[in-house]
């Protein structure tokens, strides 16, 4: 388990935020940074203090390093086009909320963003396969995905591991996000989908490894992990 004294330093920051007092918050997120370097709720709780701050800079990179780390992570984009926009870069503000849209095509609010700056309706393989998956239709996804997506874009990747899943292809869903996970070694979503279903082809040196790594990455995100896990149980009960 990840040193309790990082997990309550985690929970006194995000108090501090909530409170207003971001220069604390801050503070405290570069200790466990110093410690952790892609601790995930670190660097999210920096990004919001630093842009709360007016630095920026500091909150695009926090923010990036969030993208990098949960690639599937909507609100790291919202942050950097927030950003962007408070810089006078109307394209990447606009990039930032086009990629935003195509990770949570059913939220409106992005939409209406998009329509307001760039005026061109956005509809994508990416977003198209992630809308099929969303009303329950994970073969019509790894279609769109397999004959337009993107082959270079690891949300792509991730959103067929999520359509293999579902699909009951759970050797398939390891060896694509084994592969996710050697070319981006910290993706907090590829080590999510390695630990559920290394638990359910018999894996165990490497799951106790990968919940090890994940101590690190993802203190604090215990309602995404036990949501996997719940989806895991529920499988290996059908089996």
């Amino acid at each position: 388990m990840i040193d309790s004294v990082i997990a309550l330093q985690l929970r006194c920051a995000q108090a501090k935020l909530q409170d207003g007092d971001f220069e604390t918050a801050m503070r405290i997120c570069g200790t466990i940074l110093d410690e952790l370097p892609a601790c995930l709720p670190a660097l999210r709780i920096q990004a919001r203090a630093a842009a709360e701050l007016g630095m920026l800079d500091v909150a695009a990179i926090s923010f990036r390093a969030s993208a990098e780390i949960d690639p599937e992570d909507e609100v790291a984009h919202i942050g950097l086009a927030l950003c962007a926009e408070a810089q006078g870069d109307p394209a990447t503000t606009v990039a930032e909320f086009r990629r935003a849209l195509e990770l949570a095509p059913h939220d409106q609010r992005m939409s209406q963003e998009v329509a307001s700056r760039d005026g061109e309706p956005l509809i994508t393989p990416l977003m198209e396969a992630r809308s099929l998956l969303a009303e329950g239709h994970p073969q019509h996804a790894m279609m769109v995905l397999n004959e337009r997506g993107d082959r270079k874009d690891v949300v792509a990747d991730l959103t067929r591991a999520r359509a293999l899943w579902e699909l009951g292809q759970i050797e398939d869903v390891w060896d694509l996000c084994w592969q996710i996970s050697r070319e981006h070694p910290n993706c907090v979503r590829a080590l999510f989908w390695l630990r559920a279903s290394g638990q359910l082809i018999e894996k165990p040196l490497y799951v106790r490894m990968i919940k090890k790594q994940l101590e690190q990455i993802a203190p604090g995100l215990e309602p995404y992990t036990e949501s996997l896990e719940e989806v895991a149980c529920a499988h290996a009960a059908a089996q």
